[in-house]
C-alpha cells in the first residue's frame, strides 16, 4: 500500500501476466512521454505562428513551424498535425459577415476590353491587379483600395479612405507606380467600378504608361487575383474585425500589408513569400506559369459547355 491507501504494482509480475517484457513497458512508456512532450512543444510553435499569421490554415501552419520543429527533433504528418490542432481547439473557422457593395458601375462611363484572357504572365512588373474592399469601423465603413503584382501577389499599393470616390484609387497607384522600372509598360487591371472607368484615373494611366483592362463577363473569376488577396488579409489577418476608429484601422492595414508581403508564404509560389518572388522571380515561374495555363484551360472549357448549351437551346 502506498501513503493514498492504493496497492502498489511492481512491473515485473504484471508485465508476466500481460505476457510483455518490462523492456518493451519501459520503452513504451518513453515513447509515450516523449508523444507527450512533442504535442507541447507542437502547440508552443503553432502559437508563436499565430501570432503572426493568426488565422492560416493548417497545411501553411506545418511550413511555418517546420524549422522550430525539425530544430527539436520532431517529424509529424499533417493528418497528425491537424489532429493535434483539433483537440486544442486550434483550428480556424471562417466568419461570413455583412459585406457592403464597393463596386458602383456608370454606364456612361467607357470600359477598356480584357487583355488578360490570353495572357500568359511570367514575371512581375507585367500585369496589377486592383480592387477595393470595405473596412469596419465603430462609426462608418472605409474603403482600402489595393493594387496587387498579378504574378509575385505582393500588394504593390494600397490606400484607406473614408469614401468610394476614385481619390482613394488613385493614392494606391500612385504608390503602385514607384516600383515599376523605367521604360516599363504594365497592364492596370480591375472591374468596371467607376473608379476605375473615371476619367481621372484614365488619364492617370495614361500619364504613367499603363494599360488599362477591365472584366468581361465572369468579373469576380477575371479578377480573381485581386479577390483572393482581399480574402486573405481579411479571412487570415483579422482586418474583418470593426475597429474603434480610422487611425486603428490605418495601422492595422500597414502593419497586415507589410506581413503579408514579407511573411505570408503562398502555396502557388512555391511557397514562397510575395516579396522572395518579386526579387526572385525564377523560382516561382514554372509553378505560376502553370497555374494560369490551367485557368486558361478550365476557362475555355467554360466557354465550349456554354456556347453548346445555347446552340441545344437555340434548336429546341
Amino acid at each position: 500500500m502506498n501513503g493514498n491507501g492504493h496497492t502498489k504494482l511492481k512491473i515485473g509480475p504484471v508485465c508476466k501476466r500481460l505476457g510483455r517484457s518490462r523492456q518493451a513497458f519501459y520503452q513504451e512508456r518513453k515513447v509515450r512521454r516523449r508523444k507527450a512532450v512533442d504535442e507541447v512543444l507542437i502547440v508552443d510553435a503553432v502559437v508563436r505562428a499565430r501570432i503572426v499569421h493568426p488565422r492560416c490554415g493548417t497545411r501553411k501552419l506545418m511550413k511555418y513551424t517546420k524549422d522550430d520543429l525539425s530544430r527539436a527533433g520532431i517529424c509529424i504528418g499533417r493528418d497528425k498535425f491537424f489532429g493535434i490542432l483539433r483537440t486544442h481547439d486550434m483550428l480556424v473557422s471562417r466568419r461570413k459577415a455583412f459585406v457592403p457593395h464597393t463596386t458602383k458601375w456608370d454606364e456612361s462611363l467607357p470600359v477598356s476590353r480584357n487583355l488578360l484572357l490570353d495572357r500568359i504572365v511570367d514575371g512581375p512588373n507585367q500585369v496589377f491587379v486592383a480592387d477595393i474592399t470595405y473596412i469596419r469601423t465603430a462609426d462608418r465603413f472605409l474603403y482600402l483600395s489595393l493594387i496587387t503584382d498579378y504574378f509575385s501577389k505582393d500588394i504593390v499599393g494600397w490606400h484607406l479612405s473614408d469614401s468610394l470616390t476614385a481619390e482613394g484609387c488613385l493614392k494606391a497607384l500612385e504608390m503602385a507606380r514607384k516600383v515599376i522600372p523605367p521604360g516599363v509598360t504594365v497592364i492596370h487591371h480591375s472591374d468596371r467600378g467607376c473608379q476605375y472607368a473615371s476619367r481621372a484615373y484614365r488619364e492617370k494611366l495614361e500619364e504613367y504608361g499603363m494599360l488599362s483592362s477591365m472584366t468581361e463577363e465572369l468579373h469576380c473569376y477575371e479578377n480573381s487575383v485581386a479577390e483572393r488577396v482581399n480574402g486573405i488579409l481579411k479571412g487570415e489577418y483579422y482586418l474583418d474585425v470593426e475597429f474603434k476608429n480610422a487611425e486603428e484601422a490605418q495601422n492595422a492595414v500597414r502593419r497586415v500589408v507589410k506581413v503579408y508581403n514579407d511573411f505570408r508564404i503562398h502555396e502557388s509560389l512555391c511557397y514562397l513569400t510575395p516579396s522572395r518572388a518579386r526579387i526572385e522571380p525564377w523560382l516561382v515561374q514554372e509553378s505560376v506559369v502553370g497555374i494560369q495555363k490551367e485557368a486558361r484551360a478550365r476557362r475555355r472549357a467554360y466557354e465550349e459547355k456554354k456556347a453548346a448549351a445555347l446552340a441545344a437551346t437555340a434548336a429546341a
